[in-house]
């Protein structure tokens, strides 16, 4: 009879991580919520709100940009999750609206990590090639799709590598900038808006080959 090869079991310590890490994040949302600089936060400091010692820290992560990349990496997934639809083809206008609400919304709950990211990203080099790396990771099935439409004649045929890049950083300013602050009502507009203009940007318009009426 053959061996069973088991899969390892996780250590104390890989069992801990998500709930550490979720201690952390909000930790370092409050305290970037009530203005205090990213640059200015303290590996003690971010110990202290998250109420875990500061040797757990450094079992988990190298120092607060490694921690900073984690959190980035969490939001990047939840973005990744509700634009899904986005990349499935064949999805109405309705269920990109829903999925493009979605996104606004992760943007609008972690709008101070994300502030933090940006703006630590115009002066650090490793900041920045982090955020276009986050960038590229959510555009890269954005391309997928606009590649398979243009050869199954779905798609507009349009500059794939340009068109991904002006659409996926126009959603991500604006889903973050014109999110801040933003009412309800202020919300869904948002999302209709940006909505629109992607779907514009990539999917025919059947209407515009049909003739006008009295015209010939």
């Amino acid at each position: 009879m053959g061996s069973v090869t088991r899969k390892p079991r996780a250590t104390a310590a890989e069992q801990r991580r998500p709930a550490i890490e979720a201690k952390l994040l909000e930790a370092t949302e409050r305290l970037l919520s009530d203005g205090t600089a990213y640059t200015e936060l303290s590996i003690q400091q971010l110990c202290s709100e998250a109420g875990i010692a500061r040797s757990t820290f450094y079992v988990y992560f190298r120092d607060k940009a490694d921690l900073v990349a984690r959190l980035a990496e969490e939001m990047v997934g939840q973005l990744s999750e509700a634009a899904s639809t986005w990349w499935q083809p064949g999805a109405s206008r309705e269920e990109l609206l829903a999925a493009t609400r979605r996104v606004i919304e992760i943007y609008r709950a972690h709008g101070a990590l994300f502030a933090a990211l940006t703006e630590t990203a115009a002066y650090d080099v490793e900041m920045r090639r982090m955020q276009v790396a986050l960038v590229e990771r959510n555009a890269r099935p954005l391309g997928e799709l606009i590649s398979a439409g243009k050869r199954n004649g779905t798609v507009r045929d349009v500059h794939t590598a340009e068109t991904v890049a002006a659409l996926s950083w126009m959603l991500q300013g604006s889903c973050y900038h014109l999110a801040l602050g933003a009412r309800e009502d202020e919300l869904d507009r948002i999302a209709e808006a940006v909505t629109g203009i992607i779907w514009h940007s990539i999917y025919p318009d059947p209407e515009a080959d049909r003739p006008k009426p009295g015209r010939s």
